[in-house]
């Protein structure tokens, strides 16, 4: 991991996800980009000077940047345009490692836990995407909770989920729930259910290993994965979690796959969504010539 980039519109919200996205370069030794994407008629100046409101909407995002005190001094990134597409091009014009924001923005209705804006590109990113709740933006990261089920989207996860707890030092739980239709034979023995899963998590996780990472593994029989992911991170103090997520095939580019939209509607923690394509466009980069 390399660069950060935090998405801010001037909301609470978007200040937490700016503080914690600081700590997180701070921590880890990254590069750290705060990106406001702006409309001309959301400013309250008189539009006939473009220059004139150029300058007005960096100086207010480098007051939004004051406000929030975070632990790093970002560089700061204008861009013109709605919000879902502008971030998504940020990102890819900076190379961001991970794209953050919050819940939910300026213009999102009360009560809604996940705002239009993060929604979407959580559906259509091709980069991680950190989602931070403000109550948990605070808290220091000392572990990381990774939901695993063999999937394209996992693999990019544990990916992901390496070069992230190798850099802050911090250890990895890997969750797999597991629904056995039948179980033959107790738990404890070598044939069981809980074993063969246990056994298959061992196979995935290894390049978190390798990557000098501690790794737990915990199985838990439950045909809901957002609720054992939940428990797992609610069991670990300072935790944040990581998923995979998988794109819809045809016009839609949405996302499927019970666990990623389903905890992210009731997390109470930083959760990371990885993209499967993240896998390819990292082995993109990282062949010679490729742009990190």
């Amino acid at each position: 991991m390399k660069r950060v980039v935090v998405g801010l519109d001037g909301s609470p919200p978007s200040f937490a996800a700016l503080r914690w996205a600081a700590m997180l370069a701070s921590r880890a030794d990254l590069d750290l980009v705060a990106a406001w994407a702006w409309l001309p008629g959301t400013v309250d100046l008189d539009p006939a000077s473009t220059g004139s409101l150029l300058a007005a909407a960096r100086r207010g995002l480098e007051s939004w940047c004051a406000a929030a005190h975070p632990a790093k001094d970002p560089e700061l990134v204008l861009v013109q345009g709605d919000a879902r597409p502008a971030l998504l091009a940020v990102a890819e014009e900076q190379h961001a490692d991970l794209l953050v924001v919050g819940p939910r923005g300026i213009g999102g209705p009360a009560g809604i836990r996940i705002g239009s804006v993060t929604s979407d590109l959580a559906h259509h990113t091709d980069r991680p995407l950190a989602i931070v709740p403000p109550e948990t933006a605070g808290l220091r990261i000392d572990h990381v909770v990774l939901g695993v089920d063999g999937s394209a989207g996992c693999t990019a996860a544990i990916d992901f989920c390496a070069d992230l707890a190798a850099a802050l030092g911090v250890s990895v739980t890997a969750t797999l729930a597991y629904d056995p239709l039948l179980e033959w034979v107790p738990a404890h023995d070598r044939h069981g259910w809980r074993r063969h899963a246990e056994n298959r998590v061992d196979e995935w996780v290894d390049p978190l290993r390798s990557a000098g990472v501690t790794v737990d593994v915990e199985v838990d029989r439950d045909i809901h994965p957002a609720a054992t992911l939940a428990r797992a991170t609610a069991a670990h103090a300072g935790s944040i979690a990581v998923v995979g997520a998988h794109k819809l095939g045809g016009l839609t580019g949405l996302r499927r796959g019970r666990l990623p939209l389903q905890f992210l509607r009731q997390a109470v923690v930083p959760v990371v969504v990885v993209p499967a394509e993240h896998a390819a466009h990292t082995a993109r980069a990282d062949e010679p010539g490729g742009s990190r």
